[in-house]
């Protein structure tokens, strides 16, 4: 009850304080508290409306189109600014109801990433505000103190888990790395292998309790091998409707309503022009990495699989690529590199939805995936390393046929 008796008093106060501010104008126009607003009334007795006012006190203004002065968040020609209850543009940082905002010298609310004094930043693209923790952007994860939002580089613990965030460029790494003289390797989703000893490329890799590689010499370094037979994978195959692979260890059986390719058919619904033979037809494509990626890490992509589903042609694709003759590159890194491609280079407007760890046949994959047409046409890709080749599940699907999608992935078992 004493809050109410003091607030007619509390607003007159304010309102004779802005007033006397104001009223300091009358070179350039009056201010004046009309209905509750402040409007700027100029030597013709109109107002200033839907404009930008420069005042005495060296602040900028804005008039809408009633001829208010705006206070709080308002939107100009697209771009959003923020005004005191004085009416002043801000700019700097700005704390609003517990989250960081950043006014351009401008006074437009920054979006993206920022450089304040030799530290970055990101403001949320939609809304501004400025982010903390991990952040996925443009195919790499980055983290964001909780202190104050810069970016962390270096090396990160967070929980149990170390991470490294490559210094200048913030990147979350991943693979191997040498910090110190000692190498370390770092998992497809960043965190650093400790106490343990892990198969990469079908050669063993033991791992103290701080991560560090208890070998010697360059672990990156692959040495190439002319008499390793080019291929070393088993195609799958098809039997009373149920596929299996022995080398990749998965099965499931063909769903209703669903049909799959024979090669000939794959080359032609796919667009291939080339086949090679090694033992038996495989079909070879190029087309999902782009030629930079290519020439870094991908050598040719073997076509096993192209299942169609559902009731707008959705289709799953397997196949490998073979990264043998080249150095190290993780699950996060392939799909980063697929991601660039599809963003960029896609006749559709395709947006990268974000890497995840998930499991077919009881085995982890690593999962991205892209949406496009307003969220109804989806791409899926699930990713593993096996005897120097990539397995790709490719899933091409709309939204009608997400709960086929998503039963056709039910359907795999590990084969025992």
């Amino acid at each position: 009850m004493k809050r109410k008796k003091f607030l007619p008093f509390v607003v007159l106060s304010l309102c004779c304080a802005l007033l006397v501010q104001f009223t300091s104008f009358a070179a350039a126009g009056k201010w004046v508290l009309k209905n509750g607003y402040w409007m700027l009334e100029q030597s013709n007795k109109t107002y200033l409306k839907k404009s930008w006012y420069f005042g005495t006190d060296n602040n900028w203004y804005y008039l809408d189109d009633d001829g208010h002065m705006r206070t709080g968040w308002h939107q100009i020609n697209s771009k959003w600014y923020n005004f005191t209850i004085n009416g002043q543009m801000r700019t700097g940082w700005y704390l609003d109801k517990g989250q960081w905002f950043y006014l351009k010298p401008s006074g437009e609310m920054q979006t993206g990433w920022l450089r304040n004094k030799d530290q970055w930043f990101y403001l949320n693209e939609s809304n501004g505000a400025m982010q903390t923790g991990w952040l996925y952007d443009k195919n790499h994860w980055y983290y964001l103190t909780l202190e104050n939002g810069n970016m962390y580089e270096g090396w990160l613990k967070t929980g149990e888990t170390w991470y490294y965030l490559t210094p200048n460029s913030g990147i979350m790494h991943t693979g191997w790395m040498k910090s110190n003289d000692a190498w370390y390797y770092l998992a497809s989703n960043g965190s650093r292998v400790e106490n343990q000893t892990i198969v990469l490329e079908q050669k063993e890799y033991r791992f103290d309790v701080q991560g560090k590689w208890q070998g010697s010499g360059d672990p990156t370094t692959v040495t190439a091998n002319p008499d390793k037979p080019k291929t070393n994978f088993q195609m799958g195959s098809w039997k009373d409707a149920i596929y299996q692979n022995q080398w990749s260890n998965v099965t499931f059986s063909l769903p209703a309503g669903a049909k799959y390719l024979s090669d000939s058919q794959m080359k032609d619904v796919l667009g291939i022009q080339k086949t090679v033979n090694e033992g038996e037809k495989i079909v070879v494509d190029r087309s999902m990495v782009n030629e930079s990626f290519l020439a870094r890490y991908a050598g040719l992509t073997y076509y096993d699989l192209y299942l169609q589903f559902g009731s707008n042609n959705a289709n799953l694709q397997l196949y490998y690529t073979d990264i043998r003759e080249t150095k190290q590159i993780s699950e996060a890194e392939y799909a980063a590199q697929i991601a660039q491609n599809i963003t960029s280079n896609h006749a559709l407007s395709y947006v990268n939805k974000g890497i995840q760890t998930t499991r077919i046949a009881e085995t982890p994959y690593t999962q991205i995936t892209f949406s496009a047409m307003g969220n109804t046409l989806h791409q899926d890709f699930y990713l593993r390393k096996l005897d120097g080749f990539m397995i790709v599940f490719q899933f091409v699907y709309s939204q009608a046929d997400q709960a086929d999608m998503t039963k056709l992935l039910s359907l795999m078992k590990v084969l025992n």
